[in-house]
């Protein structure tokens, strides 16, 4: 029951059904389903112990980023709303997390959280498609919990996923929705305009064609290729062209030349971390620490957001929280990496998967990396995604008798 309920918890963060059927709201789906799995899972996982769970590197670091952000509290600009950040939306995160790795302990269990994650990108790109509008500027929007940008991180960040069920041993209708998401996440990729997320999916798509992480052969690979042009040709009429061609303007770009642009702020940023270079400025209080550098310099308090997830965590949460961060990273590029190239001591055709798994979720985190550098999505539910996957496979690997050590 616990990880039914987590599979419909996943659904909820990340195929938002509530902004789909706005009458949902008001039921609080996220917080009723995090609270049925945490009853499910302490009752039904007593015998799996905290240390258990904790041998796993990635969620040692985890935890202590957790810690790290409630030891800073008392130092930050504004403690009241670290406070309230960290115990009201980072909690959920937190909590997401150790459902992820208390009810996922099997290969079968694995994919099915993969398959989940498609339809929820599926659920969450076609409603995009079929309820969203054209802003100013010609570029995507829909729902109310994502901007232009947000909408491309996310479907960058889920788009190789994808690729395993249809190219893989798997039912047919799982290889139909898969097909269907491909198309609909590439459309609104390109729809939303998000010159970060262009970026993003030309990196995914970089590394299909031109390295072997995927496990796929050169004829499948055309695949991506040829969806892209179908969408391309399909949406041109709703593609602002000339806002992706000013990636190659960049003497132009107000973002480089404006004084409240993008280097702007990165810069004050930097200048905020060298002053609290051990606890930051606190969690969600970059907004409101660089509005006050900016009044102390005597210019316009403007509040503005970070623009960078690593920049917003090193701000937030200071130097040694940040080296914590980036080790948390580097050790899931490196657990998707040893998965793709892990040995077998039998011919089992299910464990073989494991290895495009591996190479799949490893291009799909350095997309999702590629984005997430420009934006503010340091505290996403989609990274905290990625962490719980990379926990899962790590122990999967270390634990489980079929694979060569």
């Amino acid at each position: 029951m616990s990880f039914a309920l987590f599979l419909i918890l996943t659904f909820v963060l990340i195929g938002r059904p509530q902004d789909v059927f706005t009458f949902l709201i008001p039921f609080r789906l996220a917080l009723v389903f995090s609270f049925g799995t945490l009853l499910f899972t302490l009752y039904e996982k007593q015998k799996t112990s905290f240390s258990t769970i904790f041998k796993i590197e990635e969620s040692r670091k985890y935890l202590l980023i957790f810690v790290i952000m409630i030891v800073g509290i008392p130092f930050a600009f504004h403690g009241g709303l670290a406070f309230e950040y960290i115990f009201k939306v980072y909690l959920s995160n937190f909590l997401y997390f150790y459902f992820f790795v208390t009810n996922v302990r099997s290969f079968k269990q694995l994919k099915t959280v993969l398959f989940v994650a498609c339809i929820s990108a599926f659920n969450y790109s076609l409603f995009s498609l079929v309820q969203g509008r054209m802003s100013i500027g010609n570029r995507l929007v829909s729902g109310a919990m994502f901007d232009p940008n947000d909408l491309a991180f996310v479907f960058v960040s889920f788009l190789p996923i994808c690729f395993f069920f249809i190219f893989n041993k798997e039912i047919l209708l799982k290889k139909i929705i898969a097909c269907a998401t491909v198309i609909t996440s590439l459309s609104v990729i390109l729809m939303t305009g998000s010159r970060g997320g262009l970026i993003g999916l030309i990196s995914i798509v970089f590394l299909f064609l031109f390295s072997n992480w995927s496990g796929l052969e050169k004829k499948y690979k055309a695949v991506l290729i040829l969806a892209m042009a179908i969408v391309f040709i399909f949406f041109a009429d709703q593609i602002n062209i000339e806002r992706f061609m000013t990636i190659f303007d960049i003497k132009n770009d107000y973002n480089i030349t404006a004084k409240m642009g993008r280097l702007d702020i990165w810069s004050i940023g930097l200048n905020l971390l060298l002053n609290n270079p051990i606890t930051g400025v606190g969690v969600g209080c970059f907004s409101f620490a660089i509005g006050n550098a900016r009044s102390i310099a005597g210019d316009i308090p403007l509040w503005q957001a970070p623009h960078n997830s690593f920049i917003q965590f090193g701000v937030e949460v200071g130097i040694i929280g940040f080296f914590v961060f980036v080790s948390l990273i580097v050790g899931c590029l490196k657990t998707f990496s040893f998965c793709r190239k892990i040995k077998f001591r039998n011919d089992c055709f299910e464990l073989q998967q494991f290895h495009n798994i591996g190479g799949l979720l490893q291009i799909a985190f350095i997309g999702h990396l590629v984005c997430a550098f420009f934006l503010s999505k340091a505290y996403s539910i989609i990274l905290t995604f990625f962490f719980g996957l990379s926990a899962v496979m790590r122990g999967l690997a270390i634990y489980n008798e079929d694979f060569e050590k």
